[in-house]
């Protein structure tokens, strides 16, 4: 496993909601050094193990225009895709089919996808869906129908509809992990499997924080030994207070508080990336620029990551 700097690790545990955009929260209490996470009530937390389709970084093209949600004549609601991509009905009486995520083990012409059972802004469950007659590839817009994480939306098989707008219901799709729960893994290169162990895993794009390689409106945030894109949660600047990993601006993290001076009382602070051998790095008055790893524990392409921390943090 690689391990990190005490302190400089994962301070806080990440989790991901659903609701106005995934959400990293901190939460870890087990005091370690080895950037471990712990997953909090979200089944779809960005925490170990985490299993990659290829070496990082990885980059995705940015979104065009998705699709628009507009009545059926005939009773249920339609998906009217803007690219001929075909419709989603959604029946009219409530439909559930228990299904395996790893497996897609549902009828032809539908797809294994989580969705929450109670209306709650996290995956709980998960049950066949019908698939679009042209459904969106991954990293494709797309759109889901009725609520927020209803299990309804235009993605292809082993792909979800990520980061939806609450209003717009758009998002983009990413592909659910592949393999099974022991050996999970991810269908298209420069992606790892984030799988809380809940089985409801997800996967997105290796990232790199010093470059920022990721698409506009996402981050590159660190979770367990890796980094990942995620979309930006409620931007902050560096020495702001936030509460979530990716609550603040791209180029920055929320990490532990003792990392950064003058921080409000907050379960963590934003502070900035920077590259080791760069002479000026742009940390905070009073910080140094740190490595992230332990010597000699930095995988490839990653040996220059640092982080801006007060000296001794």
């Amino acid at each position: 496993m690689i391990r990190m700097r005490s302190g400089l690790g994962i301070a806080l545990g990440a989790m991901l909601t659903l609701a106005c955009g995934p959400r990293l929260i901190g939460g870890n209490d087990d005091g370690d050094d080895e950037g471990d996470t712990t997953a909090g009530p979200s089944p779809t937390s960005p925490t170990s193990p985490a299993t990659t389709g290829a070496p990082p970084p990885g980059t995705t093209a940015p979104p065009s225009p998705g699709t628009t949600a507009s009545p059926d004549p005939d009773g249920g609601t339609t998906l009217d895709g803007d690219d001929d991509r075909g419709f989603l009905e959604m029946p009219d009486a409530p439909y559930f089919e228990p299904c395996d995520l790893f497996a897609q083990d549902c009828p032809p012409g539908s797809k294994c996808s989580p969705f929450s059972n109670d209306g709650s802004p996290t995956w709980n469950d998960a049950s066949c869906f019908p698939v679009v007659q042209d459904p969106a590839a991954i990293g494709e817009p797309c759109t889901v129908e009725g609520q927020l994480n209803s299990g309804f939306d235009d993605c292809v098989v082993g792909a979800v509809c990520f980061d939806v707008d609450p209003d717009t219901l758009q998002g983009t799709c990413r592909g659910l992990c592949t393999g099974s729960e022991d050996a999970p893994g991810c269908a298209q290169p420069n992606q790892v499997c984030l799988l809380p162990g809940s089985g409801f895993g997800l996967c997105l794009p290796l990232c790199d924080p010093l470059p920022q390689d990721c698409r506009p409106g996402e981050g590159c945030y660190a979770s367990s030994e890796v980094f990942v894109c995620v979309p930006v949660d409620q931007p902050g600047q560096a020495g702001e207070a936030c509460e979530s990993l990716n609550a603040c601006d791209a180029g920055l993290m929320c990490l532990d508080y003792g990392l950064t001076p003058d921080c409000p009382g907050a379960a963590g602070c934003c502070t900035a990336f920077c590259a080791l051998d760069d002479p000026t790095p742009l940390c905070l008055p009073g910080q140094v620029c740190t490595p992230w790893y332990e010597p000699g524990q930095a995988p490839p392409s990653y040996e220059l990551i640092g982080i801006c921390a007060l000296p001794g943090a």
